[in-house]
C-alpha cells in the first residue's frame, strides 16, 4: 500500500518550508497541554465565520467524543484544502484533537506502506495537515485567547485578521481586547509587528499606536536610485537613458526592494531598473484595460510589455493570428 498522493504532498510541503524562529513554543505548548484532562467538545462558533465562503456543517455538540474524532480529523483535512485562511477555526479542532487526544486514535500509511498509528503529535499534523509544529501550537492558541478566554462573539470575530492577531496573543487581556482589536484593526501586518513590541515597552495601547501610525520623517538619506545594481539597463546601448530616483519612507523603500528581489529571482538579472520594468509590465499587463484612452491604451500597453519581455529575457516574440475555422479554440 503506497502513500497517498496527497499526504506526501502536504508532508513535503511543509518539510520543505524554511526553518522559522521559534519563539515562545514551550509556552504555548504548555498553555494547551496542561489543562484540565477532561474531554472538550467545541462549540463550533467558529464554523460561523467559514461559512460565508466555505460550505463547513458545525459538528452535532450531543455526539461523544469517540464518535466525533473522524469528523474533526475530516474537517481539518478539508480546512487545509481551504489554504490556511481560516486559522480560527482550525485551531478550534485542533485543540479538540490535541485535548482529546483523537490523533492517538488516528493512522495512516507511512513511506514504507505500513499502515500504523502517529508517532506523535508533530508526526500527526505533518504528514495529515502539513502543517509544522509550531503552526499548529500557534492556531490553538489563537482560538483559546479570542474563544475561550475573551469569549468574544462572533460578530466580533468576524472583523478580526487573524494574522495580525497572532501578534498579540500574549498581550491581549479581557481589559483592553477592544482598545486592541481597534488598534489593530487599523495597521498592517507590518505595523501590528511594530505596534507590539512596542506595547512591550510601553504597555500603553494609545502611546505604542500613535508611536507606530506616526508620519514617518523622509529624510535625504532615503532617496533610492532605482538604476542599481550593475549600474546598467538592458535596452539598446545607443538608447538614452534617464536616472529615476525616489523618495520614501523605510516601509515603503522595504517594499519597493522585496518585490525587485523576486522580480530579479525570476529574470536572473542583478539590474533594478531591468527587474522594476518587468514588474511594472505585469502591472500594465492587469491594469491597461481600465487606463484611459480606450484600446488604443490598452495596445500600447501590450506593446510596452512585449518589448519589455523581449528585452528583460532576451527573447524574441511573434504575433499570429489565430485559425478561423469554426473547431479553433478560443
Amino acid at each position: 500500500m503506497a502513500v497517498t498522493a496527497k499526504a506526501k504532498a502536504k508532508k513535503e510541503k511543509a518539510e520543505e518550508v524554511e526553518n522559522e524562529e521559534v519563539e515562545n513554543d514551550a509556552d504555548v505548548d504548555v498553555e494547551v497541554a496542561d489543562e484540565e484532562q477532561e474531554p472538550v467538545i467545541s462549540s463550533g462558533i467558529t464554523t460561523e465565520l467559514a461559512s460565508d465562503t466555505f460550505s463547513f456543517a458545525p459538528i452535532d455538540t450531543e455526539l461523544t467524543p469517540e464518535e466525533r474524532a473522524p469528523l474533526v480529523r475530516d474537517m481539518l483535512q478539508k480546512s487545509q484544502d481551504a489554504e490556511g485562511i481560516i486559522e480560527i477555526m482550525q485551531g478550534e479542532l485542533l485543540y479538540e484533537a490535541h485535548k482529546n487526544e483523537y490523533w492517538k486514535e488516528y493512522t495512516f500509511v507511512d513511506d514504507t506502506g505500513t499502515e500504523r498509528a502517529f508517532a506523535d503529535w508533530d508526526e500527526y499534523v505533518l504528514t495529515d495537515l502539513g502543517l509544522k509544529r509550531r503552526t499548529s501550537y500557534k492556531r490553538m492558541e489563537l482560538f483559546d485567547v479570542f474563544v475561550n478566554q475573551l469569549e468574544l462573539d462572533v460578530d466580533t470575530l468576524k472583523g478580526i485578521k487573524w494574522s495580525k492577531a497572532g501578534l498579540v496573543t500574549k498581550l491581549v487581556t479581557p481589559e483592553n481586547a477592544e482598545a486592541m482589536l481597534e488598534a489593530i484593526g487599523a495597521m498592517s501586518f507590518r505595523q501590528t509587528e511594530q505596534f507590539a513590541k512596542q506595547l512591550k515597552v510601553s504597555e500603553d495601547i494609545d502611546e505604542a499606536k500613535a508611536t507606530v501610525l506616526a508620519p514617518k520623517a523622509i529624510t535625504d538619506d532615503s532617496d533610492v536610485d532605482i538604476e542599481g545594481g550593475d549600474g546598467t539597463t538592458s535596452g539598446d546601448p545607443g538608447e538614452a537613458t534617464k536616472t529615476f530616483s525616489v523618495k520614501g519612507a523605510a516601509a515603503q523603500l522595504e517594499n519597493i526592494e522585496a518585490a525587485i528581489s523576486v522580480a530579479a529571482s525570476i529574470t536572473g538579472s542583478d539590474s533594478k531598473i531591468n527587474n522594476l520594468d518587468v514588474i511594472c509590465s505585469e502591472y500594465l499587463a492587469t491594469n491597461a484595460s481600465n487606463a484611459e484612452g480606450g484600446e488604443d491604451a490598452h495596445l500600447e500597453a501590450v506593446a510596452r510589455i512585449i518589448e519589455s519581455v523581449q528585452t528583460n529575457f532576451g527573447i524574441e516574440l511573434s504575433i499570429a493570428s489565430m485559425p478561423e475555422d469554426d473547431d479553433a479554440g478560443a
